[in-house]
């Protein structure tokens, strides 16, 4: 799996263009990814992409008809983790706390009661695993998982007061 996030960070523009099209309608020609791309090259060259990116073994695909449909080699989960991980490194300065507080100032009105739970669990989770030295989180752990405690997330960040 190690392998594979590697290989996924390595990739061009285009070719996580095309990659996220795929996961996101789980199998599809070569017509379908074309369909997906925003500023779409040629269907010759996304077809050419697609094949190198089978050859890369991010891809694989199968024959259906007269046709090839392209799927992911690797599980959805070690893709994801590879985006966030390339998300973190680019954006975020590798600051999980910097994402999650951009995260929640994005869908912090949008949370249910349900999401919102699922968030304070991670947490806890996280705030238990740093108690027996598994995981490093620093003061970041103290925030509650809402719109507003995205604000104390990043005050904490510049060392400031919590709000």
């Amino acid at each position: 799996m190690k392998k594979q996030e590697n290989l996924l960070r390595e990739l061009g523009r285009r070719e996580r263009q095309i990659v996220e099209a795929v996961v996101k309608l789980g199998e599809a020609s070569v017509a379908q990814v074309l369909n997906e791309l925003p500023d779409p090259p040629t269907y010759t060259s996304v077809r050419t992409m697609l094949q190198l990116l089978a050859k890369k073994g991010v891809l694989q695909f199968r024959d259906d008809g007269k046709r090839y449909l392209y799927k992911m080699k690797a599980a959805h989960h070690s893709v994801r983790t590879a985006a966030v991980k390339n998300l973190l490194s680019t954006f975020f300065l590798d600051r999980a706390s910097s994402a999650i507080a951009a995260i929640l100032d994005l869908a912090g009105d949008q949370l249910d009661a349900d999401e919102i739970d699922e968030i304070q669990r991670k947490i806890n989770q996280a705030r238990k695993e740093e108690s027996l030295g598994t995981q490093p989180l620093g003061s970041q752990a103290s925030c509650l998982p809402t719109h507003s405690q995205a604000r104390c997330l990043r005050s904490q960040e510049k060392g400031g007061p919590l709000t």
